[in-house]
């Protein structure tokens, strides 16, 4: 799913077609071996003979993106896609891909181009139809293989497959629900309209590609490719300055205004029995809103800034970082009157060490990209492999 997350959530809003796949087997002329940098189009218009189920109106989208979206750019061949004609690509000669979809999706990235005038307008809306009909090709070609796969290897899985990846969209749009809080199925229903969408719709797309995704982490398993310990040292020790951390402290903060008292020497008094009761852990937020007299009692005690360069006021910069987290400073005095900081967080400057926690992250990290590896080979011997069909 793309998600550059200038969108509402960490995961895409794209929806797909609510027509079934599985059961669409008409004749049509087919294209044969093509390749990611290279497929060829068919020289005729895709169309439905009259037995084919009738496929839902696309919603409205630029005239000049839907009517020549372009796509040879990406290796898609040079399609004319008439508004008339709904059906944009199959896959394999049985799954369909309706430009509804593509179109769909080019909505949840309608930021890319909707600043844009002219030509330069026209040219990223077919960059972004490329892209988005390519990534629906890539995604039932493999739902394809692995079904075909199962059928002859283990047909009794399948149904078991299906079902890990409908509760895997139900948990997604289960988030999503909760993070765009749409907190009833009326509020949910009026967003999906507002997208061009239904719930069928929107709730196929997440299953087909959790059903992508358990292919290809299955073949990741089954070739065997677990990180080990020394893959992750060694990207430790090469990647170094990605593990730097900066002197960072979270801290609070009470001042003592020497002008609020009659002598400096009664000031200093009042902040030694504020410093003592912090040092006894009484609430710094309480101290400060009470007692306090700088702007800290505004921010719940809050100092300003956490790494250096950005502590406010800047000669307490020093004094905090020379303390542990828990600690609290002695008195800090200035012209104005004295200081009391109480450091909460504290990062010293250095490399990150290779605890668990970051052993895991780097483990994830390398995981991800072989995954991405293997989907980029999988896809590459997909496209050789099977028939992909584009209007044109």
């Amino acid at each position: 799913m793309d998600a550059p997350y200038r969108r509402l959530v960490a995961f895409a809003l794209v929806v797909t077609a609510s027509l079934g796949c599985d059961d669409f087997s008409w004749h049509r002329s087919a294209v044969r071996g093509q390749i990611p940098d290279g497929p060829v189009a068919p020289s005729k218009p895709l169309t439905l003979p009259a037995s084919a189920p009738p496929v839902s109106s696309a919603p409205a989208v630029a005239p000049k993106a839907a009517a020549n979206p372009g796509i040879e750019q990406a290796g898609l061949g040079q399609p004319q896609i008439q508004t008339q004609v709904k059906v944009v690509a199959t896959v394999a000669g049985e799954l369909i891909i309706t430009e509804d979809e593509v179109v769909m999706m080019m909505k949840e990235r309608s930021g890319d181009f909707l600043n844009l005038v002219g030509d330069e307008r026209e040219k990223k809306e077919k960059q972004v139809y490329r892209e988005e009909l390519r990534k629906l090709i890539e995604r039932e070609l493999i739902i394809h293989d692995f079904t075909v796969k199962i059928r002859k290897n283990k047909p009794a899985a399948l149904d078991e497959v299906w079902e890990q990846a409908r509760q895997s969209a139900e948990r997604q749009i289960r988030e999503f629900r909760k993070m765009a809080k749409l907190e009833n199925e009326e509020m949910f229903s009026g967003y999906l309209r507002f997208r061009g969408t239904d719930a069928k719709m929107f709730k196929r797309f997440f299953e087909r590609t959790a059903c992508m995704s358990i292919f290809v982490n299955s073949l990741l398993k089954e070739s065997n490719r677990g990180i080990p310990i020394v893959q992750i040292e060694d990207y430790y020790r090469s990647n170094s300055a990605e593990f730097k951390i900066p002197d960072r402290a979270k801290w609070q903060h009470l001042f003592v205004s020497t002008s609020r008292f009659a002598t400096p020497a009664d000031a200093k008094l009042y902040a030694e029995w504020l410093q003592k009761s912090v040092k006894e852990g009484r609430d710094v937020a309480a101290l400060a809103k009470e007692y306090g007299h700088g702007d800290s009692a505004l921010r719940n005690g809050e100092g300003i800034g956490e790494k250096a360069g950005e502590i406010r006021p800047s000669e307490l910069e020093g004094p905090l970082f020379a303390l542990k987290a828990g600690q609290v400073s002695e008195l800090i005095p200035d012209t104005n009157g004295f200081h009391i900081v109480k450091v909460i967080e504290r990062d010293v400057a250095g490399i990150k060490p290779l605890d668990d926690k970051l052993q895991q992250a780097i483990r994830n990290k390398l995981t991800d990209k072989a995954m991405k590896a293997e989907r980029e080979r999988i896809v590459t011997e997909l496209w050789r492999k099977h028939t992909v069909v584009i209007a044109e």
